[in-house]
């Protein structure tokens, strides 16, 4: 409402009431200017939120050939027992030559594996066949007994 209602007891204050409800609303509009929310500029870097980075595949989902520096054992099993050289050979029907080539390189027993990698077997002159057998071997190993 505006006005106030058209009756003779409001006549002498409506000027009055005019001019308070004027400077009223001209006190809000400058107060709602004066108070406007602060505008804040945040800067993030390419790599804040890892947007750039190449999510990496599980270990499972790589269809690609093993690299030279991968681990004979993998460092999510557990070794099984560790029985000499020998034994374990034995055991697991692999070659006298890897059996020899592992004790001539001063690998006695079976839980060196957990340190050897693949690119040292092939400095040992390995062939890619008795690597592969030996990786069979060794994932088969807690089952020795």
């Amino acid at each position: 409402m505006t006005y106030p209602p058209c009756h003779i007891l409001f006549n002498a204050v409506l000027p009055v009431i005019l001019q308070h409800q004027a400077h009223h609303q001209q006190n809000t509009a400058a107060s709602s200017n004066n108070a406007a929310s602060p505008i804040i500029n945040l800067t993030l870097g390419n790599d804040m939120l890892g947007l750039g980075r190449a999510v990496p595949l599980p270990d499972s989902a790589s269809n690609q050939p093993s690299s030279s520096s991968e681990m004979l054992l993998n460092s999510k099993r557990i070794p099984g027992p560790d029985p000499p050289i020998i034994k374990f050979c034995k055991h697991y029907d692999l070659t006298e030559n890897v059996q020899k080539k592992l004790m001539d390189n001063g690998y006695m027993h079976a839980c060196m594996f957990h340190f050897i990698c693949i690119s040292e077997l092939k400095e040992m002159t390995f062939f890619n066949g008795e690597i592969t057998a030996l990786k069979d071997a060794v994932e088969q190993w807690p089952t020795i007994a």
